[in-house]
């Protein structure tokens, strides 16, 4: 008997259950065909099926054993097919049972064409049984609570109006007969993204799936209508399964997947060491040059001869097969020699570079156990305290050694280097590789690029990241000329770009970030790059827009452009996608298809093979995986699993989001955890969140890689502080720094009360990239004062998208890193016509300092920095050390109060050989004229820092009564022809030119060089840090009848030798009275952080106190 439903739910009890039943509810996230535009045309085409008679009755006999509807069972598959193409877990459709006009289910009589939604939760849903009781259960309970306008619903649940698609719900289902007015379906199902609809004839099935032509092509939809017929043929096979063990593909169509995308060719020997590859290249060519570094270059005579007599050195030390042996040098010859002697030796090498924090350093030598280390004498003050036996390549005399080529034991399957990359536990992970990896790289692709001894290829990545494995064998391998990009060109478009043409190369090897830089030089020159054959992309994800106006300029193939995707753990590349220029209207980012030794599979949550056109992640397998990660058997077992689809091989979970085009291309669609690539460096940002919650003033921290006003990747942190107090971001990023290399830097921080969470309880990242990111400027806005500063602010505004930035504000505060610098110091040099290196900024990074840089002769006026003018205290002036900046004193300046005027005196650098005799004195007497322009008459008050104690004490020389007080942090009287420390501060300052040639200087020859550019290069970078340490290590200050007062604070952690303390740390011999000394928290290099200045607040507070009393 039929009974019609007892009550009718008003319309706001409708509304009340639906946005109850809703909440929370997310857009369907189909993979599509096209890029879903802004605004849905509305346009749609539909294809049309048939479900067999056996399928048909099948689907009866599921009815009969679990009591439900064709509508319950169609729709329950629909919604699993749904749920395997978009991986989510929370489905909503619209759905309609039109059969008959009415329906009798449970005594409920329901009308034609009155919609309900139907959430279906796979969180919690296992088998399909369970999955179609839900199905059943929530059809019955709804049936009361339809006939609502989704839009209504929508706006109760708040969700934001989306013109690109339907509100609130993406995909409808229909089961009708043929007496229901077809257009009257046809405007209902118009406004979703898909549309099944299901009659029933005679004894079979009709189906038609509707779909929006902005969105899927006809072969998408093709696929998936094959997949749904396959889903029903399995689930009426067996109906008990567990839903993600239900095939949806075809024979047809996996066996596409697997083997038609996926052919094979392993036709090489792969037999041979990367050293004998080498050698045999030696005896082809010996007389080709093998490498160059600026002036310099070795045959591969002279090059095979230099690493066989220091391989002979390394067998004498215990190298043997599969032995790490680490190497931390400069850009070099001996680098390359050293990567060479280390094969040759039998081991296997392990790149660190020189560049990354000591801690980094520290842990990488630490965790691989190497017994070894090669490096240069220049860099040992880089270097931590280790259990390796350190080898200096430039003071070792290896000339007693044979020439000839050692004989080992090591085959291609051992070992030939460890490359560390970022990990997820917070330290990075070694990443072993064999011979047999490189050997198959170059033999996989030699069909492609036809790699030759008239190659030219530039080594232009640091040798820890692995494009430089593809750089330097590639060369090496086929007997090419190896040019060795030195790191100052590297960071110079401009300059890089002409050494491009001067060297004639043939082979260019970029990421895309740094490739955007050549072709903004490259517009600028008429003339092309004529020798360029190949150019290669790798480490990071390519926009192919970008390469518009380079192809304005290049044709197609000379130079071919090459899109190539890989992973350190795959060796280097794994795919292969040949550019032209019709490929720059693709907004998709295609990474071609697998090299012809690997196989790719792109697999679901459950391992499953997804369809072509689907997302899933990127698993690779064949010979190029590595052997594991060094010393982590969990993670390797974890990462590196067995292949389902090839007996005993396995396969590598890269991690990434691609699919398959229809043409058979990998399109890339990110990363699936949260490992990114920033300017093609791997990151994993849990390493970053280790480092931030390692502080102790942050209790949570979440990274995130998002677009900045450049649309760059950027990195921003977002943290919660204990009792929520905002810390100074620039402490934030030095206490980084001491452990994350600068590209590992966030270039935001954003302080939160508390972290936005999901429906789950997890972290919201999505609400999280939504919060506006406010780079923080350094201090109150300070307009500029002169003509430079006015022109460097607009630049530094042009280039970060900002509107005003004022004198004071720090290019690495407000997010600036090496590429944006490289930017920056282009648009300088083009407007004013000068010619500064990036890494100036590492000395004048605000306005400002850049301003008296460029200038190259500071007054008084831009000498003195007021950090704090009120106050009727007596002023304090404080001087920083050698290279540094008055922002040193910012923190102390906070804890001293608004009544203590503080001021900084900028570090004066030298600008001529006359200065250059006796830059302290000059500094000083700089320095007294300055702060006599504010204040007439003494007494006063210094404060110094390292070298500007030095300062201090001549200033105290020239003032003499008028000078009160002086207090000095950390610094020793200078110790007559104290020539190690001085060669080793002077590296540590210098990270430009000196770095070159300090391999064959000796420590009396860097003398007469600073003086030498000093005369004749006035303003090359180096000179300002090396004349100022060259006069700190040979200044003697001269005792002298003072009337004054002096503090001296040590840090509590220096080493303390006894004569220091009995002579005071040689001051008490320059000023016999009134010389004490304290100990306080901190060091060198953290002494006046904010962490430490409370304690030294109080020192200088007891300590003026006695003159305050007289």
């Amino acid at each position: 008997m039929l009974m019609k439903a007892k009550s009718v739910p008003s319309k706001n009890d409708k509304l009340l259950y639906w946005t109850k039943q809703l909440e929370g509810s997310q857009v369907l996230e189909l993979s599509t065909t096209y890029m879903r535009p802004l605004k849905a045309s509305g346009k749609m085409q539909t294809i049309d099926f048939i479900i067999n008679e056996e399928v048909t009755a099948n689907l009866a006999l599921l009815s009969k054993k679990f009591d439900t509807t064709l509508l319950m069972n169609l729709l329950t598959c629909f919604s699993i097919l749904l749920h395997r193409y978009s991986e989510q877990d929370n489905i909503l459709i619209a759905t309609s049972d039109c059969i008959q006009n009415k329906v009798n289910i449970k005594d409920v009589i329901v009308p034609c064409l009155n919609t309900m939604i139907l959430r279906q939760d796979y969180s919690d849903t296992s088998s399909f049984e369970k999955l179609l009781n839900q199905v059943k259960n929530k059809i019955i309970d709804s049936y009361d609570f339809n006939d609502m306008v989704f839009e209504e619903i929508a706006d109760a649940l708040n969700i934001v109006k989306d013109t690109s698609r339907a509100p609130l719900v993406q995909a409808m289902f229909i089961l009708n007969d043929n007496d229901i007015s077809r257009d009257k379906i046809k405007k209902m199902t118009s406004k979703f993204d898909i549309t099944l609809s299901i009659t029933k004839k005679d004894n079979i099935l009709l189906g038609s799936l509707k779909y929006a032509t902005d969105l899927f092509s006809p072969v998408y939809i093709t696929s998936m209508i094959d997949n749904f017929k396959m889903l029903l043929d399995e689930v009426n096979l067996d109906s008990q399964k567990e839903i993600s063990q239900y095939e949806i593909l075809s024979q047809v169509q996996k066996n596409n997947l697997l083997f038609e995308l996926n052919k094979k060719e392993t036709k090489y020997d792969a037999s041979k060491t990367i050293q004998e590859l080498f050698e045999s290249q030696v005896t082809k060519t010996p007389d080709n040059i093998a490498v160059v570094f600026e002036k310099e270059s070795l045959t591969y005579k002279c090059l095979n001869e230099r690493s066989n007599q220091l391989a002979q050195y390394l067998i004498r030390e215990g190298a043997c097969a599969d032995k790490l042996i680490a190497i931390c040098v400069e850009r070099s010859i001996d680098m390359i020699v050293g990567l060479l002697a280390i094969l040759k030796a039998g081991g296997a090498y392990l790149p660190i570079d020189p560049a990354y924090p000591r801690d980094r350093i520290e842990y990488t030598l630490e965790d691989s156990k190497a017994e070894i280390l090669l490096t240069h004498e220049t860099l040992l003050s880089l270097i931590p305290e280790t259990k390796s036996k350190i080898v200096c390549l430039d003071t070792n005399d290896l000339s007693t050694y044979q020439t000839n080529n050692p004989k080992t034991k090591t085959k291609s399957k051992n070992l030939a280097y460890v490359i560390y990359t970022s990990g997820t536990t917070g330290k990075p992970k070694g990443v072993m590789l064999e011979h047999t990896n490189i050997q198959r790289l170059f033999q996989s692709t030699q069909d492609d690029f036809k790699f030759d001894e008239n190659d030219v290829w530039t080594f232009f990545h640091s040798f820890a990241f692995d494009f430089a494995v593809w750089e330097i064998w590639g060369a090496l391998l086929h007997g090419g000329k190896l040019v060795i990009v030195p790191y100052e060109i590297s960071r110079s478009p401009e300059e890089f770009y002409k050494l491009l043409g001067r060297e004639k190369i043939t082979i260019l090897n970029q990421t895309p970030s740094a490739f955007k830089q050549i072709i903004e030089v490259d517009k600028q020159h008429k003339e092309k790059i004529n020798s360029l054959r190949k150019v290669i992309f790798g480490g990071e994800k390519l926009e192919f827009s970008v390469l518009s106006s380079w192809y304005e300029k290049y044709n197609d193939t000379h130079p071919l452009l090459v899109n190539m995707y890989g992973i350190t753990e795959t060796t280097v590349h794994t795919t292969y996608k040949a550019l032209y220029k019709e490929d720059v209207k693709n907004e998709k980012t295609l990474i071609g298809k697998t090299l012809k030794d690997l196989s790719c599979y792109i697999l679901n949550k459950d391992n499953q093979l997804v369809p072509q056109g689907v997302a899933g992640e990127l698993y690779i397998s064949g010979p190029g995986l590595a052997r594991g990660y060094l010393n982590q058997v969990v993670l390797t077992d974890e990462k590196f699993i067995p292949n389902p689809f090839e007996t005993s091989t396995r396969m590598y979970k890269a991690g990434d989001l691609v699919r398959y085009t229809e043409d058979g291309d990998i399109e890339y669609l990110g990363r699936i955890d949260d490992q990114v690539k920033i300017r093609g460096f791997r990151i994993e940002l849990g390493e970053i969140e280790q480092q931030l919650i390692q502080l102790n003033e942050i209790k949570e921290a979440v990274v995130l890689a998002n677009e900045d006003n450049h649309g760059e990747k950027a990195l921003v942190g977002y943290v919660i502080t204990a009792n929520n107090q905002k810390i100074d971001t620039a402490r934030i990023k030095i206490n980084l720094s001491l452990n994350l290399p600068e590209y590992m830097l966030p270039s935001a921080i954003v302080f939160l009360k508390k972290m936005p969470l999901t429906s789950n309880g997890k972290v919201d990242k999505k609400a999280l990239a939504k919060i506006e990111v406010i780079r923080e400027l350094s201090r109150e806005y300070m307009e500029p004062r002169n003509d430079i500063e006015v022109k460097l602010s607009s630049i530094f505004s042009e280039v970060f998208k900002i509107k005003e930035i004022g004198i004071y504000d720090d290019f690495f505060e407000l997010g600036g890193h090496s590429l944006l610098s490289v930017q920056l110091i282009e648009k300088v040099n083009k407007f004013l016509n000068i010619k500064l290196v990036a890494s100036v900024l590492f000395q004048a990074p605000t306005v400002e300092k850049l301003g008296i840089w460029i200038k190259a002769e500071k007054t008084s006026e831009e000498i003195l920095v007021p950090i704090q003018i009120k106050g009727n205290k007596r002023a304090i002036f404080g001087l920083p050390g050698a290279g540094g900046s008055t922002v040193i004193y910012k923190a102390l300046s906070e804890v001293m109060g608004e009544t203590q005027p503080f001021y900084g005196l900028d570090m004066l650098y030298p600008t001529s050989s006359s200065s250059a005799v006796n830059a302290i004195v000059e500094i000083a007497k700089a320095n007294v004229k300055a702060i006599k322009s504010i204040q007439r008459h003494g007494p006063y008050r210094l404060i110094g820092y390292c070298m500007g104690s030095l300062v201090a004490y001549e200033m105290a020389k020239i003032l003499k009564d008028e000078i009160e007080s002086i207090i000095m942090l950390n610094t020793s009287v200078p110790q007559k022809k104290n020539y190690k420390q001085l060669f080793q501060m002077t590296k540590s300052l210098s990270k430009f030119e000196i770095k070159k040639i300090f391999n064959k200087m000796s420590r009396m020859q860097f003398f007469s060089f600073a003086k030498h550019k000093l005369e004749h290069h006035s303003k090359t970078q180096i000179v300002p840090y090396a004349v100022l340490a060259y006069d700190y290590y040979r200044f003697k200050p001269m005792k002298e009848d003072l009337n004054i007062s002096l503090l001296f604070i040590k840090d509590k952690n220096e080493n303390m030798q006894r004569n220091s303390v009995m002579t005071k740390y040689g001051w008490s011999q320059l000023i016999e009275k009134n010389v004490s000394v304290n100990y306080i928290d901190g060091e060198h290099l953290t002494v006046l952080l904010s962490e430490n200045v409370q304690s030294l607040k109080k020192t200088i507070d007891s300590y003026y106190s006695s003159f305050d009393e007289k």
